[in-house]
């Protein structure tokens, strides 16, 4: 969910249908219905544009990006950031990637020790942290992990 201030309204994004579902501040009508080119997990408004997240759930072989850089119509700008076929499909919870502080919009992907600023066609990092020995290991197979060590 987000809310877009310039028509203040509540938009609902529907993964499975592949659909923004905008409504009023109450949620109570439905102004407009938006069909989404890929399957995201979550959208941010950019100015007059977006950025939308897969949360590693491609669909697409040939083009399996998490993030995305949209239009003000919804249609594919530029992509970053390939899933690598290890985390296809392997969710990261209730994670949301995006972030807003002093008009300046912001990604930060897990086990990438980033933060990245996002423009209306580009994505660049900005500052990035060192978690010492709680990092995840560079050569860790996401096969081998059990899930108590997931949590």
């Amino acid at each position: 969910m987000f809310i877009y201030p310039i028509d203040s309204s509540l938009n609902i994004l529907s993964r499975f249908d592949k659909k923004v579902l905008k409504y009023d501040l109450r949620g109570e009508k439905l102004k407009k219905k938006k069909k989404t080119p890929k399957t995201f997990t979550s959208m941010h408004k950019i100015n007059e544009s977006y950025s939308g997240y897969m949360g590693n759930y491609s669909k697409d072989n040939k083009i399996p990006y998490n993030l995305w850089l949209l239009s003000k119509n919804l249609e594919p700008i530029s992509n970053f950031f390939k899933i690598d076929k290890i985390w296809e499909s392997r969710s990261h919870g209730s994670y949301y990637p995006f972030s807003k502080y002093k008009d300046k919009h912001y990604y930060t992907t897990p086990m990438d020790y980033n933060i990245y600023l996002i423009s209306n066609d580009d994505v660049q990092s900005k500052y990035n942290f060192d978690l010492n020995k709680m990092e995840w290991p560079k050569d860790m197979d996401i096969n081998k992990i059990t899930e108590q060590e997931r949590l």
